[in-house]
């Protein structure tokens, strides 16, 4: 068997599912093969067992790229999402602020939002766990040759420790396993979850990036 050939991927420059450019959710790409075997895999890499960002995007990506996989988003829930980040024309005015919790961001809690907003946000994310956790682990926006079909992350905080204590699982059995163990719930603080993923506005950079929505993982 020939040694086999694992280019790091870049970080940007890949033309998305949708025409775009996107980053590919694999870091690494493994490609050898035999006489009769081809193998082709991507390793997505972690340095942290810790909260780790999987996936930014914002609200009107997300719409895309959900619709994209055939999943029914509404637009009830892209009010919701977009109040809930503060994203294009849904900011809170001047007097709305004032009652909100995090007005000075211009953005709305999750649980400051329309009870029927938070329903509908609940209901999508609750049906479509799988796809969405496949979206922001597996896949982003990324065409299927850059898919992550591996995880492979470090159980220690490095930048803190130093050390390196790596598990590498199949993309597909983290995703069940999150799912399983956790599901749907809300936070006192205003944001969700959805299995290990917690879903949260971005809340850095500047300009409507500053209003995008960030995807978070927590554990091996």
């Amino acid at each position: 068997m020939k040694k086999p050939y694992i280019p790091i991927a870049k970080a940007r420059g890949f033309t998305a599912c949708f025409g775009k450019k996107t980053s590919p959710k694999a870091d690494i790409r493994v490609n050898f093969k035999n006489d009769s075997t081809h193998y082709r895999f991507g390793i997505s890499i972690k340095s942290s067992s810790a909260n780790i960002q999987v996936q930014i995007t914002n609200v009107d990506n997300f719409r895309i790229a959900c619709e994209f996989k055939g999943l029914d988003f509404s637009d009830l829930l892209y009010i919701g999402l977009s109040k809930f980040c503060g994203f294009g024309e849904y900011k809170p005015t001047e007097e709305q602020k004032e009652k909100l919790l995090q007005g000075n961001r211009d953005r709305w809690l999750i649980n400051e939002l329309e009870e029927i907003e938070q329903r509908e946000i609940e209901k999508f994310f609750n049906k479509n766990q799988k796809s969405i956790s496949e979206l922001v682990l597996k896949e982003g926006t990324a065409l299927e040759e850059f898919f992550a079909d591996y995880y492979l992350v470090n159980r220690n905080e490095y930048s803190k420790t130093g050390d390196v204590d790596f598990c590498i699982e199949p993309i597909s059995e983290v995703i069940d396993n999150s799912i399983a163990k956790n599901g749907y719930k809300t936070t006192p603080k205003g944001s969700f979850h959805i299995g290990s993923i917690t879903v949260q506005m971005k809340g850095s950079g500047k300009g409507e990036a500053y209003h995008g929505l960030q995807f978070n993982k927590k554990g091996c």
